[in-house]
């Protein structure tokens, strides 16, 4: 199954926002992870079908009802990866 990362910019901490992705990644049986970063962002990697990344892809740029998403970058991987779930990682 294709593998993707995403960095989601805006006000995107501090309001569930990784809370809300795994609910929506678990929904859509997606695998991966999600994590804050260091300059206010936050990173996905989340491997599954194609139409469900996709979904999740355009689910991401709505957010949770705090949330303030202003630009979701998404790279493609070049090779697979494996996850059991979908889980939140803590930096």
């Amino acid at each position: 199954m294709p593998t993707i990362s995403v960095r989601v910019e805006g006000i995107v901490q501090g309001v569930g926002y990784r809370a809300w992705t795994r609910t929506q990644a678990t929904r859509l049986k997606l695998t991966g992870w999600v994590s804050n970063l260091s300059d206010g962002g936050v990173a996905i990697t989340a491997t599954g079908s194609p139409d469900a990344l996709g979904d999740f892809t355009q689910r991401l740029w709505r957010g949770p009802a705090n949330a303030m998403v202003k630009n979701v970058v998404i790279t493609p991987h070049e090779t697979e990866s494996s996850f059991a779930s979908f889980e939140i990682r803590y930096t």
